[in-house]
């Protein structure tokens, strides 16, 4: 019976750690795309996933990345007031 219950318990924890982990794959995908407006996108996604989990290791590190891209990426293309910009995120 212990068996059982742990399997059970196991399928169903394990696919909703899975989606958990899927905006990591997300953003990822979008800052290796390049530019300001994939970057964007990958800001968005960050910050929902970090208002989910506000102390989570993956979302801070991943908001972090999306930060750190959307202002090297503004820098890159010359965006007006990127200088703000870089300093902002």
């Amino acid at each position: 019976m212990k068996k059982t219950c742990a399997g059970i318990l196991f399928l169903l924890i394990f696919p909703v750690c899975l989606m958990a982990q899927d905006f990591v794959v997300q953003v990822n995908d979008l800052i290796d795309k390049g530019g300001t407006e994939n970057c964007r996108k990958a800001l968005d996604i960050a910050a929902k996933a970090l208002a989910a989990n506000p102390s989570g290791y993956n979302e801070n590190w991943v908001m972090a990345r999306a930060n750190r891209a959307y202002g090297d990426y503004a820098k890159r293309e010359g965006l007006p007031g990127w200088k703000d910009i870089c300093k902002d995120y």
